[in-house]
């Protein structure tokens, strides 16, 4: 899929969701996402991934995902 402007990803997940719904799919459907700009501007890229399963939408961030990551392994260090 590809938008040379913006793209409703909710309601991508949201079609999605409705059909794993209707048919029942208990498989998960994975979709990851580039958010990128023509020129160089500060917060105008980024990203992200979502989960639609059994008709729930899940969005994961990957700041957010590497930020749990570095908590995890700062528990570790002290801890062990």
């Amino acid at each position: 899929m590809y938008s040379d402007g913006e793209c409703d990803l909710e309601r991508l997940t949201d079609i999605i969701c409705r059909f794993q719904e209707e048919f029942t799919k208990s498989d998960g459907w994975i979709v990851s996402y580039s958010l990128t700009c023509s020129k160089p501007k500060l917060d105008a890229f980024g990203g992200g991934a979502v989960l639609c399963y059994k008709g729930e939408a899940y969005y994961f961030d990957p700041i957010d995902l590497a930020e749990t990551k570095l908590d995890d392994l700062i528990v570790e260090d002290t801890n062990g």
